[in-house]
Protein backbone atom coordinates (compact mmCIF):
# COMPACT_ATOMS: atom_id res chain seq x y z
CA UNK A 1 0.00 0.00 0.00
CA UNK A 2 1.65 3.64 -1.00
CA UNK A 3 2.32 5.74 2.02
CA UNK A 4 -0.61 8.30 3.15
CA UNK A 5 1.00 11.27 1.34
CA UNK A 6 0.43 9.94 -2.18
CA UNK A 7 -2.83 9.12 -1.28
CA UNK A 8 -3.48 12.44 0.34
CA UNK A 9 -2.40 14.16 -3.03
CA UNK A 10 -4.53 12.14 -4.74
CA UNK A 11 -7.73 12.97 -2.69
CA UNK A 12 -6.74 16.42 -3.16
CA UNK A 13 -7.11 16.61 -7.46
CA UNK A 14 -9.31 14.27 -7.19
CA UNK A 15 -12.52 14.74 -4.92
CA UNK A 16 -13.78 11.43 -3.27
CA UNK A 17 -10.95 9.20 -4.39
CA UNK A 18 -11.18 6.46 -1.85
CA UNK A 19 -8.22 3.74 -1.60
CA UNK A 20 -7.35 4.23 -5.48
CA UNK A 21 -3.95 4.09 -6.71
CA UNK A 22 -4.37 6.52 -9.55
CA UNK A 23 -7.63 7.91 -10.79
CA UNK A 24 -8.78 7.54 -14.13
CA UNK A 25 -7.84 9.17 -16.90
CA UNK A 26 -10.96 11.27 -17.26
CA UNK A 27 -11.19 12.23 -13.92
CA UNK A 28 -7.47 13.72 -14.46
CA UNK A 29 -8.79 15.45 -17.33
CA UNK A 30 -11.98 16.98 -15.21
CA UNK A 31 -9.45 17.81 -12.57
CA UNK A 32 -7.28 19.74 -14.71
CA UNK A 33 -10.20 21.71 -16.95
CA UNK A 34 -11.17 22.96 -13.44
CA UNK A 35 -8.38 23.74 -11.94
CA UNK A 36 -6.20 22.11 -8.92
CA UNK A 37 -6.17 24.08 -5.68
CA UNK A 38 -2.88 26.18 -5.60
CA UNK A 39 -2.23 24.30 -2.60
CA UNK A 40 -1.40 21.09 -4.29
CA UNK A 41 1.79 22.44 -5.15
CA UNK A 42 2.86 22.49 -1.45
CA UNK A 43 2.07 19.07 -1.00
CA UNK A 44 3.90 17.76 -3.78
CA UNK A 45 6.78 19.75 -2.61
CA UNK A 46 6.15 18.17 0.99
CA UNK A 47 5.70 14.34 -0.16
CA UNK A 48 8.56 14.12 -2.40
CA UNK A 49 11.28 16.44 -0.58
CA UNK A 50 11.62 18.75 -3.20
CA UNK A 51 12.38 22.40 -2.71
CA UNK A 52 9.86 24.85 -3.69
CA UNK A 53 12.26 26.61 -5.61
CA UNK A 54 12.81 23.37 -8.12
CA UNK A 55 9.02 23.28 -8.33
CA UNK A 56 8.86 26.33 -9.65
CA UNK A 57 11.73 25.70 -11.74
CA UNK A 58 9.57 22.46 -13.07
CA UNK A 59 6.23 24.25 -13.84
CA UNK A 60 8.00 27.10 -15.05
CA UNK A 61 6.28 29.77 -13.12
CA UNK A 62 8.54 32.32 -11.05
CA UNK A 63 8.83 32.46 -6.80
CA UNK A 64 6.49 35.31 -6.91
CA UNK A 65 3.74 33.22 -8.91
CA UNK A 66 4.12 30.33 -6.87
CA UNK A 67 3.36 32.33 -3.81
CA UNK A 68 0.57 33.83 -5.50
CA UNK A 69 -1.39 30.79 -6.91
CA UNK A 70 -1.20 28.72 -3.24
CA UNK A 71 -4.21 30.58 -1.97
CA UNK A 72 -6.16 30.33 -5.55
CA UNK A 73 -6.98 27.37 -8.33
CA UNK A 74 -4.56 26.85 -10.76
CA UNK A 75 -5.16 27.23 -14.37
CA UNK A 76 -5.58 24.38 -16.79
CA UNK A 77 -2.05 24.03 -17.79
CA UNK A 78 -0.82 24.19 -14.37
CA UNK A 79 -2.68 21.78 -13.36
CA UNK A 80 -2.47 19.91 -16.00
CA UNK A 81 1.39 19.56 -15.63
CA UNK A 82 1.42 19.18 -11.80
CA UNK A 83 -0.66 16.59 -12.68
CA UNK A 84 1.95 14.80 -14.56
CA UNK A 85 4.03 15.19 -11.94
CA UNK A 86 2.03 13.52 -9.32
CA UNK A 87 1.87 10.85 -11.76
CA UNK A 88 5.83 10.09 -12.26
CA UNK A 89 6.40 10.36 -8.79
CA UNK A 90 3.61 7.99 -7.97
CA UNK A 91 5.46 5.33 -10.86
CA UNK A 92 8.53 5.88 -9.20
CA UNK A 93 7.05 5.06 -5.87
CA UNK A 94 5.65 1.76 -7.72
CA UNK A 95 9.14 0.53 -9.74
CA UNK A 96 10.97 1.11 -6.54
CA UNK A 97 8.37 0.37 -3.75
CA UNK A 98 9.81 2.58 -2.03
CA UNK A 99 9.50 6.93 -1.36
CA UNK A 100 12.63 7.14 -0.09
CA UNK A 101 14.44 4.79 -2.58
CA UNK A 102 12.23 6.92 -5.24
CA UNK A 103 12.63 10.28 -4.43
CA UNK A 104 16.61 9.23 -4.16
CA UNK A 105 16.96 8.18 -7.41
CA UNK A 106 14.43 11.36 -8.46
CA UNK A 107 17.36 13.93 -7.57
CA UNK A 108 20.27 11.84 -8.66
CA UNK A 109 22.20 11.64 -11.80
CA UNK A 110 20.82 8.71 -13.99
CA UNK A 111 22.85 7.34 -16.92
CA UNK A 112 20.27 5.96 -18.93
CA UNK A 113 18.78 9.66 -19.10
CA UNK A 114 22.42 11.05 -19.84
CA UNK A 115 23.39 11.81 -16.64
CA UNK A 116 20.80 14.02 -16.53
CA UNK A 117 18.57 14.33 -12.92
CA UNK A 118 14.81 13.00 -13.32
CA UNK A 119 12.91 15.61 -11.82
CA UNK A 120 15.31 18.16 -13.74
CA UNK A 121 13.58 16.53 -16.70
CA UNK A 122 9.53 17.35 -15.71
CA UNK A 123 9.90 20.94 -16.91
CA UNK A 124 8.83 19.14 -20.49
CA UNK A 125 6.48 16.91 -21.40
CA UNK A 126 8.74 15.09 -23.59
CA UNK A 127 11.20 15.00 -19.92
CA UNK A 128 8.11 13.62 -18.75
CA UNK A 129 8.13 11.15 -21.15
CA UNK A 130 11.83 10.04 -20.93
CA UNK A 131 11.61 9.54 -17.38
CA UNK A 132 8.10 7.86 -16.95
CA UNK A 133 10.14 5.43 -20.28
CA UNK A 134 13.18 5.08 -18.11
CA UNK A 135 11.16 3.90 -14.98
CA UNK A 136 9.43 1.48 -16.97
CA UNK A 137 13.03 0.00 -18.42
CA UNK A 138 14.06 0.19 -14.67
CA UNK A 139 10.97 -1.97 -13.36
CA UNK A 140 11.60 -4.74 -16.01
CA UNK A 141 14.90 -4.81 -15.56
CA UNK A 142 16.33 -3.36 -18.51
CA UNK A 143 18.83 -0.57 -16.88
CA UNK A 144 18.97 1.35 -13.45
Amino acid sequence: MPPLALHNIWADIIPNVHDTEIPDSMQLVRAAREGLPGATLWKVAEAYQIPKGDIYDILNISPKTGQRVVSKKLNKDLSGHLIQMVKVFYRTYEVFNNIDKGVKWLKSPCLALGGQIPTQLLDTPEGVELVMNTLGRIEYGVFS
